[in-house]
């Protein structure tokens, strides 16, 4: 529906499955390091694989070498879904005991955050000692410091986690109405 033009070319509209599996197999074949590169698809084999599919017809030439190209530029990578992602900032906290990377848990955002300095202290305060990362997921909001020894990738040391099922917020203003 999306790409009639492209549709149209074909005999067969489950042209279209076949060939987005041979991409697939295109992919896996050109990427793996299980294949030896002696062994691996050249354009003719792709070529030939796709040979006929359309209902007895061959795919056009430019449109196979054209995606053949293309894969060999770039490689074909899915996105990380949401359980990858809480699992990356799971490992980067140290000493966490808790999993985090559960099927229903998604990260909402992320923030920086720095504490008010206590004016009381009479030594000033590093800023990072200050800093604190917070991370809103839909069930947990969860409070690290940034531990400023690793300078290569951030971690992070645990400082408070709060669910948020069944938790309670109410407004408040402190102004006062002048009549």
């Amino acid at each position: 529906m999306c790409n009639p033009d492209v549709v149209q070319q074909f005999h067969n509209p489950d042209t279209i499955f076949i060939l987005a599996f041979a991409v697939v197999l295109l992919n896996t074949d050109m990427y793996s390091p299980n294949i030896k590169p002696h062994r691996k698809m050249g354009l003719d084999d792709f070529i030939r694989n796709l040979r006929g599919v359309d209902d007895g017809a061959d795919i056009p030439r430019e449109m196979v070498a054209g995606i053949y190209e293309r894969i060999q530029q770039r490689e074909l990578r899915s996105n990380e879904d949401h359980v990858t992602y809480v699992s990356r900032v799971e490992q980067s906290i140290l000493g966490l005991k808790t999993v985090l990377a559960v099927p229903h848990r998604r990260l909402v955002c992320c923030c920086r955050l720095f504490e008010v300095p206590d004016a009381n202290k009479p030594h000033k305060q590093k800023l990072s000692a200050l800093q604190r990362e917070v991370f809103l997921f839909n069930d947990l909001l969860l409070i690290l410091k940034l531990c400023p020894k690793k300078k290569s990738s951030a971690s992070y040391t645990f400082c408070k986690a709060m669910g948020l099922l069944g938790m309670q917020f109410h407004l408040f203003s402190n102004e006062s109405t002048h009549t």
